[in-house]
């Protein structure tokens, strides 16, 4: 049985290292920000690499990941009440720099 919430559902895959495939990871930091100013949320991706965020109006939003060892990712989605919009957000490593003296 599924149940069906209104909101945003996203789920992060993040590249691994070793052969370019993409996993699931759990850990990173999510932060929703709509346009009209009154919602800004915050949470942590699950052990799936899922979060959710419920009950917002109709609006564009921002939604912004970090994670420790990945460049940052934002996107824009459209909210509307009642429905649900699906992220599939891809998170790349961050380059290591090295410098030799």
């Amino acid at each position: 049985m599924s149940i069906r919430h209104d909101g945003v559902n996203i789920a992060f895959a993040v590249s691994h290292a070793s052969d370019g495939s993409f996993i699931h990871r759990d850990g990173a930091q999510v932060t929703l920000r709509c346009t009209n100013g009154d919602i800004v949320k915050f949470g942590t991706a699950d052990d799936d690499g899922v979060f959710r965020f419920g009950e917002l109006p109709l609006d564009t939003c921002s939604v912004e990941t970090e994670l420790q060892g990945f460049e940052s990712v934002t996107v824009t989605v459209a909210t509307t009440p009642g429905a649900v919009a699906s992220l599939a957000l891809r998170l790349e490593t961050t380059p290591l720099w090295t410098a030799s003296l």
